[in-house]
């Protein structure tokens, strides 16, 4: 990548899309890897996106609305779920343009990063006794700083899109707030705030 942009025009990577085809040793390997990679990443995601749709309706989240998606096979594959992500992935398709479908699909990615690090950062924040991340250079820092990354790169991709996700990602947070089951170990909110409570008790605590 690095040696590509330091040799390559500007101007061609901006408007020639098959230029490796033309500096390949071989170009129809071009077109094979793109073939093999697009196939993988769309099956891989397919599938990944649809599991994802089954454990939210098994988990009772949006109430009644996902709840068709719980149907699985002999086999317990959810194959309802799939057919609804194949639906949703036709409706995207159906713009027509791979220009205005990337950006969309990397802004919707980089919205899954941002929420993955809030999460993290959250824990971290609450001091949960359940979250104990393996990744060395762990701290909230680095989380805190890749919720910002990841939200920068969002605006600079399409800021009009990164506005429409997040307000996307705050109605469904809402809907899922008031429709989601109520569960015994709370919320990382009340997490938050309880934490808080107790570290002050700690400090204002004397002994006698």
């Amino acid at each position: 990548m690095f040696l590509i942009g330091a040799s390559c025009p500007k101007a061609l990577l901006n408007n020639n899309y098959t230029f490796l085809q033309a500096i390949s040793f071989w170009p129809p390997i071009v077109f094979i890897g793109i073939f093999l990679s697009s196939f993988s990443a769309a099956l891989s995601c397919l599938i990944g996106a649809s599991r994802v749709l089954y454990a939210m309706s098994c988990d009772g989240m949006f109430g009644p609305l996902l709840r068709i998606t719980r149907k699985t096979n002999k086999k317990g594959n959810p194959y309802v779920a799939v057919l609804v992500t194949w639906v949703i992935v036709q409706l995207v398709l159906l713009i027509g343009k791979l220009n205005a479908i990337a950006p969309l699909v990397t802004i919707f990615f980089l919205l899954a990063y941002t929420a993955c690090d809030l999460a993290c950062l959250g824990l971290d924040w609450a001091s949960a006794p359940n979250f104990r991340p393996t990744f060395k250079y762990f701290s909230w820092h680095t989380a805190l700083l890749g919720s910002i990354s990841t939200l920068a790169v969002m605006i600079l991709v399409n800021y009009i899109w990164a506005l429409v996700a997040i307000a996307i990602a705050i109605i469904l947070s809402a809907i899922s707030h008031y429709t989601a089951p109520r569960v015994a170990w709370g919320s990382i909110s009340q997490q938050l705030i309880f934490h808080q409570v107790r570290k002050y008790a700690l400090k204002v605590e004397k002994p006698i």
